[in-house]
Parts: C-alpha cells; structure tokens; sequence
C-alpha cells in the first residue's frame, strides 16, 4: 500500500515537471529514513537504503515494522453476577366455607387477581405456590371480601403475616 502510494506519487510528479517543461535532473538523491522497531528497551534502530533508481519500480521495498502492543495488565476477575434466587412458596388456608381465597401482599400491591388459591380435593384446604425471591415481605390472605393474617404464621408485625427469605449462597 505505502509503495503503491510512492509510486504514484513519483508518477504524478515526474508528468507535472513533464508539462511544465523542467528537466529531470538525476541526482543521487539522499537515502530515505526508515525506523524499524523492534521490542527492546534500546531507542529505535535507523537503517539508510539505497537510494531508488528507477523512480517508477523501485529495487527496494521500505518495510515498517510495527511494535507488537503491550499485553494489557493482569486484572482481578470481576465476581460472577448472579440472578436472585427465586422460593417456591406454599402458603395453605384452610376453610371449608369460603368461596374464594387470593394471596395478598408487598409483593403484589396488595390486590387481588395475581395469586389465587386453588381448593384441594378434601373441600377443605386451599393452597397457592408464589414465586418470591430473597426479601422480607408482608402479606395475608384475601377471604371472600375481606383480609386476614395467615393463620399458620405467628411471625405478624399488626394483622401482616410476616415471610423473611433469607439470601443464599449459590
């Protein structure tokens, strides 16, 4: 690419001074600079060539020899992100009168129509399975238009059951 370029640029130079009618003077021009570097801690080496005969073809290519880049420094690896880690929850209400049963909470606004309760076979027990992940949450069971606080769960803070889901270690 950069002989290429050193061609065409001797070319367009040799038809300029061509069309102003300049003779072309062949004078050993003074050999070219080329830096090769190479990885040492010793400043850059400075080769001469020889100089081009033929301003078209030259008998030399100039070879640019880069630095390889420095590897990066060695950094401590970041932690795995881990996702929060989801509980299966069962919560159980028992009541062979009720009509309908939701589950209520911070974790769901405190409406119902997110987590209902189904009624097991025995027309007696209810149960719901909510997905919860690692946290302290506040929550009772909606029964037939009203709320109350879970009866299996002592752990209340006023008429709010109370589920603590600790963090765990993967």
């Amino acid at each position: 690419m950069i002989r290429a370029a050193l061609i065409m640029l001797l070319v367009v130079d040799t038809v300029v001074m061509a069309l102003l009618g300049v003779a072309l003077v062949q004078e050993k021009p003074s050999a070219p600079k080329v830096e090769t570097l190479l990885p040492s801690s010793s400043p850059p080496e400075v080769h001469q060539e020889e100089p081009l005969t033929d301003p078209v073809e030259p008998t030399e290519e100039i070879v640019i020899v880069e630095e390889p880049a420095e590897p990066p420094a060695p950094t401590k690896p970041s932690p795995p992100i881990s996702k929060p880690k989801l509980h299966n929850m069962a919560f159980l209400y028992r009541n062979s009168r009720a009509r309908e049963v939701w589950l209520v909470g911070d974790f769901n606004g405190w409406k119902k129509g997110k987590d209902r309760f189904l009624l097991g076979k025995d027309k007696l027990t209810w149960t719901c399975i909510k997905r919860l992940k690692d946290g302290k949450y506040a929550y009772g069971f909606w029964v037939d238009r009203r709320i109350i606080s879970d009866p299996n769960n002592r752990r209340r803070e006023g008429k709010r059951s109370i589920i603590s889901l600790p963090k765990t270690e993967r």
